[in-house]
């Protein structure tokens, strides 16, 4: 947040997680709002508990608003260029299992290929349009080279502009 959001940023995140995104946006000064989608309805539980908690026991006032639903639907409610930045850690295809809920990304699109095509890379375009920045926290995990995947396909839509490794 602190190098890529600018005053009194407007946060987007397609997927909650576990909080930690949401943490570093109730601290961090330069961010207004946070909003998340989170479908596994535990994670969105969490989410908003910690929320409330943070709130109650840090005196952090920010408006949060976190949806149970399926991102790339829930994005569809947003105006174009509603957000500043979008950061997110999209699901790992099916290195993160956190239910067997139909609804998982995974679950519903169950091929590595199918998943790409249909979940991670729309609802990258989507948080593209609905967010003036976009940052992709991902890597290559196991036999799948989502990192690199990822990466081409942004480079064909001319899309990627910079790129941070964590070491």
């Amino acid at each position: 947040y602190e190098k890529y959001a600018p005053a009194e940023a407007k946060v987007f995140d397609f997927c909650g997680g576990y909080g930690g995104r949401l943490l570093g946006a109730l601290v961090n000064k330069k961010v207004a709002s946070y909003t998340a989608m989170e479908v596994n309805y535990k994670s969105y539980a969490g989410l908003t508990d910690l929320h409330k908690q943070v709130e109650l026991v840090g005196k952090v006032s920010k408006k949060v608003v976190i949806f149970n639903q399926d991102s790339l639907k829930g994005m569809k409610q947003f105006s174009d260029k509603e957000f500043d930045l979008c950061f997110t850690s999209p699901p790992y295809f099916d290195a993160e299992d956190y239910d067997d809920s139909p609804a998982q990304s995974s679950k519903t699109f169950p091929m590595y290929g199918e998943w790409m095509d249909k979940y991670l890379l729309p609802c990258v375009l989507e948080a593209s349009r609905i967010s003036k920045t976009v940052l992709i926290n991902i890597a290559n995990t196991g036999p799948y080279p989502i990192a690199d995947d990822l990466r081409k396909e942004m480079q064909k839509a001319n899309m990627l502009i910079s790129e941070d490794k964590l070491i």
